[in-house]
């Protein structure tokens, strides 16, 4: 979580910017597009399950007054910190 609140705090104006963000934050590169592409679709698609699941969206960030923004950016944020560039810094 305290990845997609920096990615979400980072003052940019979409969630593809913020995605470039956290990308960057962890390693030191400019997102390739089709990553970018991807991982968009998925935050598109998480953030409308949470908007329609709150349940789920309190149960994956353990607080109440989470948005579904920041529940579709924790998502991505797992998503990045899988990465094969981030777990073995290429």
């Amino acid at each position: 979580r305290a990845l997609a609140k920096k990615m979400i705090d980072s003052d940019t104006l979409s969630s593809e910017n913020a995605i470039s963000h956290g990308y960057r934050l962890l390693t030191f590169r400019d997102i390739p597009r089709p990553k970018l592409n991807v991982l968009s679709k998925l935050y598109d698609e998480v953030a409308l399950r949470y908007k329609a699941d709150t349940v789920g969206l309190h149960a994956l960030t353990e607080d109440k007054h989470a948005t579904y923004e920041l529940g579709a950016m924790t998502v991505v944020a797992n998503a990045l910190l899988n990465l094969d560039e981030v777990i073995m810094k290429e």
